[in-house]
């Protein structure tokens, strides 16, 4: 239930926060220190404590942005303008995306999971165009990459904004290849495309 997984967290996040105050005292190499800092940042998501989550992603960020590696930095930018866009925190969120997307030059996954979030970002804020256009983009990107994952990922997010104009041919095609593309071998995705197509046949009063 989720009493008792909230239960499970609160205890991931107590064991966690003795280990960072034991690395402190007996002064433990940054990256372990980094590493025990962005497990909290996704106890604290799971906890619902967004804020508390977001310091702790912005403490790794600036340890990144000096010691990198930039695949670090280019997660650490999406997790936090997403904590950032669900507090509405528009110009920081797209300052943090902006930022990624400078590092993902010539990384065609990475540019693509960093346009799904611009998408998503635009998506929230009502710029369905503009959603349309990255989500668009992150679909041909991961095609050339050859990800799956992140191809049903951009679709699930075009059948979304299909759906919100009432396009239900136009949905049910992008939704189709997002199952497509996840069937049995991305269990989350499946379930999200599965989830939108069921919003589609509610819409169509199916």
């Amino acid at each position: 239930s989720s009493a008792v997984l909230s239960k499970l967290w609160r205890v991931a996040k107590n064991h966690l926060l003795v280990a960072s105050s034991l690395e402190a005292v007996i002064s433990a190499p940054e990256e372990d220190k980094v590493s025990t800092t962005q497990m909290l940042v996704t106890v604290c998501q799971n906890l619902g404590e967004v804020d508390e989550a977001l310091s702790y992603q912005e403490r790794n960020l600036a340890y990144w942005d000096k010691a990198g590696p930039a695949a670090d930095m280019v997660r650490g930018c999406l997790s936090a303008a997403s904590m950032l866009a669900r507090r509405q925190a528009w110009e920081r969120a797209a300052g943090y995306l902006q930022k990624a997307l400078l590092l993902t030059s010539g990384d065609f996954s990475a540019e693509a999971r960093v346009r799904s979030g611009i998408a998503a970002v635009h998506a929230e804020r009502g710029h369905v165009g503009k959603a349309k256009d990255e989500y668009e983009r992150a679909l041909d990107l991961a095609g050339k990459a050859q990800e799956q994952a992140l191809m049903a990922h951009a679709l699930i997010g075009l059948g979304k904004i299909a759906l919100s104009r009432q396009d239900h041919q136009r949905c049910a095609q992008y939704l189709n290849r997002a199952l497509s593309l996840s069937l049995k071998r991305d269990f989350a995705l499946e379930v999200l495309a599965r989830v939108e197509l069921g919003r589609l046949r509610f819409s169509e009063g199916s």
